[in-house]
């Protein structure tokens, strides 16, 4: 295991075989250089970096980053794995550590931000939401500082970019505020009001996020029997032309093309969305 940049006295970028990992424990870098070798005895915590990761980006961003913080980060990255059921990469914990920099940043300066979005990210990502307050609850456990409540959904985004497996190319608030925009858009056609606390909007809710997803990354995957769609659009018809709509919105936005799988499944959600027979 070989230094490759030393970011401060405690924390490490190294070349261990073929990955590069990023390693804490304390003095573990005092007088260390490039090309030398690690004292592994020293090592608490590894974490491996994905590939194509900007290694600048990391040693410029741990450099002021207090040991005690990335500890704290890296059990509430552990937690959602736990809750979540993902393999959440380890890059998580660093991009958490960043935001918790900095929010400590501003509770210090009673700069209280609420993000505008609070609302519909606390609907759409349940699960996600519950590992934010875990982390708030932590982070005054452990460090014996309170931060707002707010900022459970500033930690939300960053835990939801991680497990809907986007880069940071993509806007996850945009994502959030494109699926308020579809749910708005289906209760102004059929005028109703959609049940947001129903199995079917949580099912719903959860295909939305993964087919913009795949709207960004444009992955097309039009396997689907035609026959099948016939009969579905034959068999709900206000449905079928509600997710045309949808879809043609969505292609014109991204330059893209939904399969006609997506429009299926669309199709399908808003029937059961809707309780129509």
């Amino acid at each position: 295991m070989r230094v490759i940049n030393r970011i401060n006295n405690n924390v490490v970028l190294v070349k261990d075989g073929t990955q590069k990992k990023i390693v804490t424990g304390k003095g573990l870098g005092f007088k260390v250089y490039p090309g030398d070798s690690i004292n592994e005895r020293l090592i608490e915590q590894r974490f491996i970096l994905q590939e194509n990761s900007d290694e600048d980006y990391y040693v410029k961003m741990l450099k002021n980053i207090p040991l005690e913080q990335i500890k704290v980060c890296e059990k509430i990255v552990e937690k959602g794995r736990e809750l979540l059921g993902k393999p959440l990469s380890d890059n998580l914990i660093f991009s958490l550590a960043d935001h918790l920099n900095f929010a400590l940043d501003r509770s210090s300066k009673n700069m209280l931000i609420d993000h505008p979005l609070a609302n519909e990210i606390k609907q759409f990502y349940p699960n996600e939401m519950e590992v934010g307050r875990y982390a708030i609850q932590l982070i005054e456990k452990e460090m014996n500082i309170k931060l707002p409540k707010g900022e459970a959904v500033f930690m939300t985004m960053h835990i939801v970019n991680a497990a809907g497996g986007l880069s940071e190319a993509y806007d996850v608030a945009e994502l959030t505020e494109m699926m308020s925009k579809i749910i708005s858009f289906i209760e102004n056609y059929f005028h109703c009001t959609i049940d947001q606390d129903s199995t079917s909007f949580s099912r719903f809710i959860t295909h939305l996020r993964y087919y913009l997803i795949r709207q960004l990354k444009f992955e097309i995957d039009d396997s689907i029997n035609d026959e099948l769609l016939d009969i579905v659009k034959e068999k709900y018809p206000e449905a079928f032309h509600c997710a045309q709509m949808i879809t043609d919105h969505l292609d014109h936005l991204y330059q893209s093309k939904s399969a006609d799988s997506e429009k299926l499944y669309l199709t399908l959600h808003i029937n059961r969305l809707l309780n129509k027979k």
